[in-house]
Formats: structure tokens, sequence, C-alpha cells
């Protein structure tokens, strides 16, 4: 099978079960369209091979499946108190979806990992490489592809984020979303995601998406807070620098 194929697998399965005209469903398709799309655009810039490829561009298909239930149930989307990477392994692995993907099992664990981990606030330091390349990489093209989505709404930053998640985003630490708790802390996270993906490739495919200047864009920075405001977007054109001596 080819990534038409899969997609084709996948679309099928959310048109039998769920309804696409529900707004929040759509939004759920259309973003996990574009994030396997970026898991391809990554791998390729990491020269990865083709069976890679499409390993990547699976596990950016699978990642979000509990979503989809998740609005079924609630109608929005929540991270309190439903585990939605969770849940995706349970309709891939135990409602056995994954079967009509015709998926080696040997890659089981892998994406059963990178799906699971693909949204919590840290990865576990027992992954191997080759397994934790794919955790990052989803975790990544997920960052991108909400920078993208919140690039489309106006923010405010109008007061200083708390001391705690300041230091958090200078040492490069998870933000936690528990902690956030109100626009500028969001705006914060935001940045925090940019500044902090795990591959130089990322970056490049984040600032060739132009997400990063229509986010800032529209941000609404309040006088007396720019001074603060333009040394935390500082951080992330340090961090570019780092991407760049690590790309030669």
């Amino acid at each position: 099978m080819n990534i038409h194929d899969y997609w084709l697998i996948f679309t099928n399965y959310i048109k039998e079960n769920y309804d696409l005209s529900d707004e929040l469903i759509e939004l759920k398709y259309e973003h996990t369209k574009r994030v396997a799309n970026l898991m391809v655009l990554i791998a390729s810039k990491m020269k990865l091979s083709t069976r890679e490829i499409i390993l990547a561009y699976l596990i950016g298909l699978f990642h979000d499946l509990g979503r989809f239930e998740q609005v079924n149930r609630e109608h929005k989307f929540t991270n309190l108190h439903f585990d939605h990477g969770a849940y995706s392994n349970k309709i891939l692995f135990n409602d056995n979806l994954i079967s009509k993907f015709q998926v080696p099992k040997e890659l089981y664990l892998l994406i059963r990992e990178a799906v699971y981990f693909h949204n919590k606030k840290d990865i576990p330091s027992n992954l191997d490489e080759y397994e934790a390349l794919f955790v990052k990489m989803i975790r990544d093209a997920d960052k991108i592809d909400i920078i993208r989505v919140m690039s489309n709404f106006y923010q405010e930053f109008s007061v200083p984020p708390k001391n705690e998640l300041m230091d958090k985003y200078l040492s490069g630490d998870t933000i936690d979303l528990k902690l956030i708790n109100n626009q500028s802390e969001k705006v914060l996270l935001h940045l925090s995601f940019m500044k902090d993906l795990s591959f130089a490739e990322s970056f490049e495919v984040l600032k060739e998406t132009g997400n990063i200047e229509s986010y800032l864009n529209n941000i609404n920075v309040k006088e007396e807070y720019k001074e603060l405001f333009d040394f935390l977007v500082s951080q992330i054109k340090e961090k570019e620098k780092e991407y760049v001596k690590y790309k030669i």
C-alpha cells in the first residue's frame, strides 16, 4: 500500500463512524490530514527511507483517532480527563483498526509508543533512539499545525506570565497545560512550541509555512510588556541559530 491508499482507508473509517458535517469532526479531520503530511515533509528532510516516510505518515494519521470519539462524547477537546493518545491506541489495537492498514506487526510497538506519547508532557528516557525519533517527530508535527491554527486567531499578551512558566520556557522544560491560566500564558505555551521543536528539519518546515510571522502578527502586546515579549521571541531566534548550526 502507499500513502494514497492509507488516506482512503482512514477517510472511509471516519465517514463510517463519525459525522463529517460536524464542525469539530471536520476540524480534527483536516488537522489529521495536515499533520500526516507534515510528518512526510519532516521525514523527507531527514532523508529517511521510503518505508520510514510511510511509517511517519501512518503515525500522523493515527495520532488523534481518540479525538473523534471525544467529540462524539463531549463535543469539545479537553485534556484534563480524556487521554486521547491512549484512546487512539485503544481504537487501533484493542478494536483492531490497525488490521485495515496491513501494517507489519513488528511496527506495532513503535506506532503504539508514538501515538501514546504524542500528547504527554514528557517522553520516557527508556525509549531507544529509533523509537524516540518517531515520537519526537509526531510531537513536532502536531505543534507545527497547532501554531498554524492559532495564527488565525487574535490573541493578547497583556500581563506577564507567572515566573514558574517563564523559567520553564527559558530552560526548555515542557510547559504543563494545567498551569496555563490566561491569554499571555497561552501565548507563552505556543512560543515554547516554536522554540523547543526536537529537530532542525521540523523548524525548517515551521519557517517554510510562514506561520511564525502569521502567529506573531496576530498578538496584541500591551505596550508596557513589549520589551518582555520581544525578549521571549528572541529566544526562538537564538534556538534557530542552533538548528542552523546543527544542519551545517
